[in-house]
């Protein structure tokens, strides 16, 4: 019996009206509360007992793709029970110690019943997370330091009920039409390299998400969203990395820029700019005093991992440059931060786009 969970804010308990396309093989526990949890509302039930689904959260079309997969290959289908719990938690270290995450805990002894109902054993896929923007602590390492912690004690809870380290699952979130920088992005940017031992995966930036003016994934961006959350969840359980590109480097070549890049494959300038970034394909630079700007974007032919920004003139001044960081507010369908980045890995129309970023122009070699 396996087990999807989720933990987050207001936006992680959003759910679509609508039937599993695995009915008989996607569950929760029969609490009568469903997919999304209590919402904090109050303190979930102990039940040895599943129940079928009528909604749709992320976590559940998450298990209905990997089923889907599974049916694809003529492989077996087991049961998987899904449950997302959120509370109104104004910080992450709030987070932590709140509603949500004891309802987690009970959902986490709920499937560890149900399994023994079933005379199975059971096994916890993933554990999402989703909490970004709701954080009001004002500090980015303040966020970094309440999301290492809420691992900490999902990871000891789950321990506790005999599960092993579990993969967590999260979106690089980019903000909303409106919603462009502040302390929580940037925390993002701190627990991406810094996560202790957890086995943290940043499945996709969400600017490759549609979402609606109150800043939530429609329907058709939660299906893309757990699509692609599917894709990272099968790389890491076959061994593989799941690395969005990440830019970890600028610097000044000429009157051009190099932007050194991490990545699992060889880079792509999206000519097709499905989420409206712009010619500059999201990139822009900042704090410059001389008129510098950017003409165009490539990626270096010697190299298929470095970004070239080539520039009008020598960029002067405090130069930072960003990447789907920190742009105009915008009328969507996407978010305002939008990039055209990817790296060369496709499957079934999906891709991998590269993370959000903002570096200081530091003189190269």
């Amino acid at each position: 019996l396996l087990g999807i969970l989720g933990i987050g804010g207001a936006r992680a308990g959003l759910a679509s009206d609508e039937l599993s396309a695995f009915p008989y093989h996607i569950f929760a526990p029969a609490d009568d509360i469903g997919a999304v949890g209590m919402g904090g509302e109050g303190e979930a039930e102990a039940t040895p007992l599943l129940q079928q689904l009528t909604e749709q959260t992320h976590e559940s079309l998450l298990a209905a793709t990997l089923l889907a997969r599974r049916s694809a290959a003529r492989m077996s289908l087991p049961l998987i029970v899904v449950r997302a719990e959120t509370d109104t938690a104004a910080t992450a270290a709030d987070l932590r110690q709140g509603r949500a995450i004891a309802n987690l805990e009970r959902a986490a002894a709920n499937l560890t019943a149900a399994a023994a109902r079933l005379g199975t054993r059971a096994q916890v896929l993933a554990v999402t997370l989703d909490y970004v923007l709701e954080d009001v602590s004002g500090d980015p390492i303040a966020y970094r330091d309440g999301i290492l912690a809420l691992m900490e004690r999902i990871t000891r809870s789950l321990g506790a009920l005999g599960f092993s380290r579990p993969v967590f699952l999260a979106g690089f979130d980019c903000g909303t039409h409106r919603i462009t920088t502040g302390p929580a992005l940037h925390g993002q940017w701190e627990l991406s390299w810094n996560h202790g031992d957890h086995q943290l995966v940043f499945t996709a930036p969400s600017y490759a998400f549609a979402m609606d003016d109150t800043g939530r994934l429609t329907d058709e961006g939660r299906r893309a969203k757990a699509d692609l959350s599917a894709e990272a969840l099968l790389a890491v359980q076959s061994g593989a990395k799941w690395l969005c590109p990440t830019i970890q480097l600028a610097e000044r070549a000429g009157n051009d820029i190099r932007l050194i890049c991490e990545a699992a494959d060889s880079l792509v300038i999206d000519a097709s700019d499905p989420f409206g970034a712009g010619p500059n394909a999201g990139f822009r630079l900042d704090g410059v005093t001389n008129g510098a700007k950017i003409k165009k974007v490539e990626i270096d032919p010697k190299d298929r991992r470095v970004v070239i920004l080539r520039c009008s003139k020598r960029p002067e001044g405090a130069v930072e440059v960003a990447y789907a960081f920190g742009a105009a507010p915008n009328d969507g369908p996407y978010p305002a931060n939008a990039g055209a980045l990817r790296d060369g890995w496709g499957q079934g129309g999906l891709h991998r786009w590269a993370l959000p970023a903002r570096l200081t122009l530091t003189e190269g070699a």
